[in-house]
Protein backbone atom coordinates (compact mmCIF):
# COMPACT_ATOMS: atom_id res chain seq x y z
CA UNK A 1 0.00 0.00 0.00
CA UNK A 2 1.37 3.26 -0.91
CA UNK A 3 2.55 5.27 2.26
CA UNK A 4 -0.21 8.57 2.50
CA UNK A 5 0.96 12.07 2.67
CA UNK A 6 1.21 13.23 6.29
CA UNK A 7 -1.76 15.53 7.65
CA UNK A 8 -1.64 18.14 10.25
CA UNK A 9 -4.96 18.82 12.23
CA UNK A 10 -6.94 16.85 9.33
CA UNK A 11 -5.09 18.49 6.48
CA UNK A 12 -2.92 17.60 3.96
CA UNK A 13 0.54 19.64 3.17
CA UNK A 14 -1.13 20.93 -0.01
CA UNK A 15 -4.34 22.28 1.91
CA UNK A 16 -2.64 23.84 4.69
CA UNK A 17 -0.19 25.58 1.73
CA UNK A 18 -3.39 26.90 0.41
CA UNK A 19 -4.94 27.50 3.63
CA UNK A 20 -1.94 29.77 4.74
CA UNK A 21 -1.52 31.65 1.50
CA UNK A 22 -5.22 32.56 2.03
CA UNK A 23 -4.57 34.30 5.77
CA UNK A 24 -1.29 35.74 4.16
CA UNK A 25 -3.71 37.87 1.32
CA UNK A 26 -6.08 38.90 4.39
CA UNK A 27 -3.60 40.05 6.19
CA UNK A 28 -1.98 42.27 3.10
CA UNK A 29 -5.36 43.21 2.31
CA UNK A 30 -6.14 44.31 6.04
CA UNK A 31 -2.65 45.60 6.72
CA UNK A 32 -3.83 48.24 3.76
CA UNK A 33 -6.87 49.21 5.45
CA UNK A 34 -5.93 49.38 8.70
CA UNK A 35 -3.57 51.82 7.32
CA UNK A 36 -6.56 53.83 5.42
CA UNK A 37 -8.00 53.92 8.90
CA UNK A 38 -5.23 55.65 10.77
CA UNK A 39 -3.19 57.41 8.43
CA UNK A 40 -3.79 61.03 8.61
CA UNK A 41 -6.02 60.80 11.07
CA UNK A 42 -7.73 63.97 12.18
CA UNK A 43 -9.71 64.97 15.64
CA UNK A 44 -13.14 65.20 13.10
CA UNK A 45 -14.88 61.55 13.45
CA UNK A 46 -16.07 60.36 10.44
CA UNK A 47 -19.72 59.62 9.86
CA UNK A 48 -21.36 56.31 9.60
CA UNK A 49 -22.83 55.24 6.80
CA UNK A 50 -26.01 53.58 7.18
CA UNK A 51 -26.51 50.03 6.44
CA UNK A 52 -27.74 49.75 2.89
CA UNK A 53 -29.09 45.79 3.06
CA UNK A 54 -28.18 42.48 5.71
CA UNK A 55 -27.44 43.25 9.65
CA UNK A 56 -24.22 43.07 10.57
CA UNK A 57 -22.85 40.11 11.03
CA UNK A 58 -19.14 38.18 12.36
CA UNK A 59 -16.41 38.64 9.74
CA UNK A 60 -16.46 34.12 9.91
CA UNK A 61 -19.87 34.37 8.62
CA UNK A 62 -20.34 34.99 5.14
CA UNK A 63 -24.14 35.92 5.04
CA UNK A 64 -26.54 34.68 2.11
CA UNK A 65 -26.48 36.39 -1.48
CA UNK A 66 -28.67 39.55 -2.01
CA UNK A 67 -31.20 38.63 -4.02
CA UNK A 68 -31.32 39.58 -7.75
CA UNK A 69 -34.25 40.37 -9.50
CA UNK A 70 -35.43 38.09 -11.86
CA UNK A 71 -35.08 39.83 -15.24
CA UNK A 72 -34.71 39.18 -18.97
CA UNK A 73 -31.77 37.81 -20.19
CA UNK A 74 -28.51 39.44 -19.76
CA UNK A 75 -27.42 41.08 -23.04
CA UNK A 76 -23.50 40.78 -24.52
CA UNK A 77 -21.31 43.23 -22.75
CA UNK A 78 -20.06 46.11 -25.09
CA UNK A 79 -16.56 47.73 -25.38
CA UNK A 80 -16.26 50.23 -22.27
CA UNK A 81 -15.48 53.86 -23.26
CA UNK A 82 -13.87 55.33 -20.41
CA UNK A 83 -15.74 58.98 -19.80
CA UNK A 84 -13.67 62.42 -20.51
CA UNK A 85 -11.19 62.77 -17.66
CA UNK A 86 -10.34 59.25 -16.90
CA UNK A 87 -6.87 57.10 -17.71
CA UNK A 88 -6.11 53.46 -17.74
CA UNK A 89 -4.01 51.80 -15.55
CA UNK A 90 -1.79 48.37 -16.54
CA UNK A 91 0.92 45.89 -16.57
CA UNK A 92 1.06 42.51 -18.67
CA UNK A 93 -1.49 40.96 -15.97
CA UNK A 94 -4.25 43.41 -15.75
CA UNK A 95 -5.73 46.67 -16.88
CA UNK A 96 -8.51 49.25 -14.91
CA UNK A 97 -9.93 52.63 -15.90
CA UNK A 98 -9.99 55.40 -13.18
CA UNK A 99 -10.68 59.17 -12.95
CA UNK A 100 -7.46 61.21 -13.40
CA UNK A 101 -6.91 62.25 -10.13
CA UNK A 102 -5.71 58.83 -9.60
CA UNK A 103 -1.99 58.14 -9.36
CA UNK A 104 0.18 54.91 -8.99
CA UNK A 105 -0.77 51.43 -11.01
CA UNK A 106 1.89 48.79 -11.41
CA UNK A 107 3.04 46.54 -9.14
CA UNK A 108 4.26 43.81 -10.73
CA UNK A 109 7.07 44.73 -12.97
CA UNK A 110 6.93 49.06 -12.69
CA UNK A 111 6.76 48.41 -8.78
CA UNK A 112 9.65 50.91 -7.86
CA UNK A 113 8.32 53.70 -10.37
CA UNK A 114 5.05 53.36 -8.74
CA UNK A 115 5.70 54.00 -5.31
CA UNK A 116 7.90 57.00 -6.33
CA UNK A 117 5.17 58.73 -8.02
CA UNK A 118 2.73 58.44 -5.03
CA UNK A 119 6.05 59.15 -3.13
CA UNK A 120 6.12 62.57 -5.01
CA UNK A 121 2.71 63.36 -3.66
CA UNK A 122 4.08 64.91 -0.45
CA UNK A 123 4.01 63.87 3.00
CA UNK A 124 0.49 63.11 3.49
CA UNK A 125 1.02 59.85 1.41
CA UNK A 126 3.73 59.01 3.77
CA UNK A 127 1.85 56.26 5.65
CA UNK A 128 0.29 54.81 2.59
CA UNK A 129 4.34 54.85 0.89
CA UNK A 130 5.58 52.59 3.84
CA UNK A 131 2.67 49.63 3.11
CA UNK A 132 3.48 49.65 -0.63
CA UNK A 133 7.09 49.38 0.01
CA UNK A 134 6.08 46.29 2.27
CA UNK A 135 2.85 45.27 0.52
CA UNK A 136 3.30 41.23 -0.81
CA UNK A 137 2.98 39.68 -4.29
CA UNK A 138 -0.32 39.21 -4.24
CA UNK A 139 -0.62 42.90 -5.84
CA UNK A 140 -0.72 43.81 -9.18
CA UNK A 141 -1.97 47.57 -9.20
CA UNK A 142 -2.52 50.02 -6.62
CA UNK A 143 -4.02 53.72 -7.15
CA UNK A 144 -4.52 56.05 -4.92
CA UNK A 145 -6.99 59.12 -5.01
CA UNK A 146 -4.32 62.02 -4.96
CA UNK A 147 -6.08 64.91 -4.19
CA UNK A 148 -6.06 66.22 -0.24
CA UNK A 149 -9.17 66.41 1.83
CA UNK A 150 -10.05 67.00 5.60
CA UNK A 151 -11.03 62.64 5.47
CA UNK A 152 -9.16 60.92 7.38
CA UNK A 153 -8.96 57.77 5.06
CA UNK A 154 -7.41 58.24 1.59
CA UNK A 155 -9.12 56.68 -1.82
CA UNK A 156 -7.50 53.96 -2.96
CA UNK A 157 -8.16 51.31 -5.61
CA UNK A 158 -6.03 47.65 -5.27
CA UNK A 159 -6.25 44.90 -7.81
CA UNK A 160 -4.67 41.64 -6.06
CA UNK A 161 -3.98 38.14 -8.22
CA UNK A 162 -4.06 35.10 -5.78
CA UNK A 163 -2.53 31.73 -7.30
CA UNK A 164 -4.47 29.56 -5.23
CA UNK A 165 -2.76 26.30 -7.43
CA UNK A 166 -5.93 24.05 -6.41
CA UNK A 167 -9.23 23.98 -7.14
CA UNK A 168 -11.88 25.80 -4.47
CA UNK A 169 -15.32 27.22 -4.92
CA UNK A 170 -15.62 30.73 -5.14
CA UNK A 171 -17.53 31.42 -2.05
CA UNK A 172 -15.35 28.76 -0.12
CA UNK A 173 -12.48 31.34 -0.91
CA UNK A 174 -14.00 34.14 0.01
CA UNK A 175 -15.21 32.80 3.44
CA UNK A 176 -11.97 31.71 3.99
CA UNK A 177 -10.55 35.01 3.63
CA UNK A 178 -12.96 36.09 6.09
CA UNK A 179 -12.34 34.03 8.85
CA UNK A 180 -8.51 34.83 8.64
CA UNK A 181 -10.11 38.72 9.02
CA UNK A 182 -9.75 39.21 12.89
CA UNK A 183 -7.60 41.93 13.35
CA UNK A 184 -10.63 44.48 12.87
CA UNK A 185 -14.13 44.65 13.16
CA UNK A 186 -16.08 43.71 9.69
CA UNK A 187 -20.00 44.49 9.05
CA UNK A 188 -21.18 42.92 5.19
CA UNK A 189 -23.86 44.67 4.25
CA UNK A 190 -23.48 43.27 0.88
CA UNK A 191 -23.15 40.05 -0.87
CA UNK A 192 -24.26 39.84 -4.70
CA UNK A 193 -23.35 37.34 -7.54
CA UNK A 194 -22.57 38.25 -10.42
CA UNK A 195 -20.80 37.34 -13.83
CA UNK A 196 -17.66 39.84 -14.73
CA UNK A 197 -15.85 39.35 -17.97
CA UNK A 198 -17.75 35.85 -18.15
CA UNK A 199 -15.94 34.81 -14.52
CA UNK A 200 -18.21 33.66 -11.99
CA UNK A 201 -17.92 37.08 -9.40
CA UNK A 202 -19.19 38.26 -6.25
CA UNK A 203 -19.57 42.13 -5.03
CA UNK A 204 -18.80 42.48 -1.08
CA UNK A 205 -20.10 45.80 0.28
CA UNK A 206 -18.70 46.00 3.82
CA UNK A 207 -17.97 48.48 6.94
CA UNK A 208 -13.98 48.03 8.03
CA UNK A 209 -13.75 49.31 12.00
CA UNK A 210 -10.88 49.74 13.66
CA UNK A 211 -11.70 51.41 17.19
CA UNK A 212 -14.04 54.43 16.52
CA UNK A 213 -12.53 54.66 12.77
CA UNK A 214 -14.78 53.59 9.68
CA UNK A 215 -14.20 52.83 6.10
CA UNK A 216 -16.43 51.26 3.51
CA UNK A 217 -15.01 48.75 0.93
CA UNK A 218 -16.16 47.61 -2.21
CA UNK A 219 -14.62 44.59 -3.08
CA UNK A 220 -14.85 42.54 -6.93
CA UNK A 221 -13.44 39.04 -6.46
CA UNK A 222 -13.76 36.82 -9.35
CA UNK A 223 -12.65 32.66 -9.88
CA UNK A 224 -10.38 32.47 -13.20
CA UNK A 225 -9.84 28.41 -12.63
CA UNK A 226 -7.60 27.49 -9.52
CA UNK A 227 -6.59 31.60 -9.66
CA UNK A 228 -8.81 34.18 -7.83
CA UNK A 229 -8.74 37.99 -8.58
CA UNK A 230 -10.04 41.14 -5.96
CA UNK A 231 -10.45 44.44 -7.17
CA UNK A 232 -11.04 46.57 -3.83
CA UNK A 233 -12.14 50.01 -3.56
CA UNK A 234 -11.77 51.76 -0.20
CA UNK A 235 -12.46 55.09 0.52
CA UNK A 236 -14.61 57.18 3.34
CA UNK A 237 -18.36 55.80 4.59
CA UNK A 238 -19.67 59.67 3.56
CA UNK A 239 -18.29 59.27 -0.08
CA UNK A 240 -19.54 55.87 -0.43
CA UNK A 241 -22.72 57.74 -1.92
CA UNK A 242 -20.77 59.54 -4.37
CA UNK A 243 -18.18 57.80 -5.86
CA UNK A 244 -20.60 54.13 -6.19
CA UNK A 245 -21.23 55.33 -9.89
CA UNK A 246 -17.55 55.68 -10.60
CA UNK A 247 -16.82 52.45 -8.72
CA UNK A 248 -18.81 50.33 -11.12
CA UNK A 249 -17.95 52.45 -14.30
CA UNK A 250 -14.54 51.61 -13.46
CA UNK A 251 -15.44 47.75 -12.56
CA UNK A 252 -16.94 47.52 -16.30
CA UNK A 253 -13.36 49.08 -17.63
CA UNK A 254 -11.33 45.56 -15.98
CA UNK A 255 -9.88 43.42 -18.70
CA UNK A 256 -7.49 40.72 -18.03
CA UNK A 257 -4.50 40.42 -20.51
CA UNK A 258 -1.93 38.08 -20.82
CA UNK A 259 -1.91 34.88 -18.15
Amino acid sequence: MAKQPGRILGMTNAQIGILAGLGFLALASLCVVGWLIFSNMSANAVPELPLTASSPVETSVLPAETPTPESSPTPAPTAFVAPAGWKEFSNSQVSLWLPENFAGGDMLSGRANTIAEVKALGQYFANIVTVMQSSGPTYSLWMVDKNMDNSIIISTVAVQYDPVGQEMALGEYIRLTLENSSVASITINEHKPMTILGYEARRLTYQYRMGTSESTNVAYTLKDGMNFWTVTYSLAPEEYPTLLPMIEQSIASLKFLAP
